[in-house]
């Protein structure tokens, strides 16, 4: 009885139901009511949030990491896995691949003598002389160990984010992370330093910020390796490792930025003597030179639409004879 009343009321009287409807949404208390509703669409959004804040940290970690191999080793398998290399990446297999035959860290001139080199920091070199023992002396192999190490970016920069912010936006730095195409370029195609730099530096950074959570003296010293091994493979983390330590020092107290310290200086002790006794300098790198004159030199700076290019310092005809002596003095 009671629905056909309301059928015969919205037959008879239209404008009482668009009234009672006109007043009901003007109340305060009703717009209250629906700005707390989920609109059309975030329904999803809200369950897949909720989904993720029940997940446990292990299950997030090891899901981070998968996704991460898993989308770099497709990349690679269809790019190519064992395609040669060329450029750089050859220049840093090729070291590896002397470093497994018993040269030592070496490089092949430009008389075409393999000679030992210092030209690079070994860090690379040695994470693909490792896929080479595994694996064999293919580009597969290198590209592989790639994989491996640099599909820890994802979750290590997870862990660095939950620190500081809530379980869902760490989730989702974590996922941009594994899913970042040049990222996943550099690390699934390319072999770069930057693949294997940028997991160290996350460790280094959640390590160091562990380090001032429960003022550990042992992981201040874990932090210390990881900053070695993070400036092995790209030198410029040195001088962020010093400032590390400084605040850690400050912050945490003077013993445990001497372990961070102590660490980092056992990781580079021994490159640092070996470089000291084969060329004379306890140097980390004879690179940098050539890399700031390359991009800083007369043909570049002084014709505005070459700002940002970079040439060879050593087959460039461009570079004055003044600033390439001075570039080849300090090889």
């Amino acid at each position: 009885m009671r629905q056909l009343a309301d059928i015969l009321l919205r037959e008879e009287y239209p404008s009482l139901e668009t009234r009672f409807t006109e007043v009901r949404e003007a109340s305060p208390a009703y717009q209250e009511y629906m700005s707390l509703q989920p609109k059309a669409g975030q329904d999803f959004l809200v369950g897949i949030s909720r989904w993720l804040q029940q997940r446990r940290a292990i299950e997030v970690v090891v899901g981070l990491y998968l996704l991460a191999f898993s989308v770099r080793l497709v990349l690679a398998l269809l790019a190519g896995i064992n395609t040669p290399f060329e450029k750089d990446a050859k220049e840093y297999f090729d070291a590896a691949s002397f470093l497994v035959q018993g040269h030592g860290y070496s490089r092949l001139w430009e008389d075409g003598v393999v000679r030992l080199s210092a030209k690079r920091v070994p860090g690379a070199s040695l994470f693909l002389a490792l896929g080479i023992l595994l694996f064999g002396p293919y580009p597969a192999a290198a590209r592989f160990i790639e994989i491996v190490v640099s599909s820890f970016s994802a979750p290590l920069l997870y862990c660095f984010a939950r620190r500081i912010s809530a379980a869902v936006p760490a989730i989702l730095s974590g996922l941009c992370c594994a899913l970042y195409p040049s990222g996943v370029f550099i690390s699934g195609v390319a072999v770069t330093s930057e693949a294997f730099l940028v997991p160290l530096l996350l460790l280094s950074l959640v390590l160091t910020v562990r380090v001032l959570d429960l003022r550990s003296a042992g992981t201040a010293f874990s932090a210390g390796l990881a900053w070695g091994v993070a400036t092995l493979v790209r030198p410029i983390t040195a001088p962020m490792a010093a400032i590390v330590a400084l605040y850690l020092a400050w912050r945490a107290g003077w013993k445990r930025g001497l372990l961070l310290g102590t660490g980092f200086a056992l990781i580079l002790s021994p490159w640092l003597v070996r470089n000291y006794f084969v060329f004379g300098r306890p140097l980390l790198s004879t690179q940098g030179g050539e890399v700031f004159l390359g991009a800083n030199n007369s043909y570049v700076l002084d014709v505005p639409r070459r700002h940002g290019d970079w040439v060879s310092p050593r087959n460039s005809l461009h570079i004055g004879t003044k600033s390439k002596a001075l570039w080849m003095r300090s090889l």
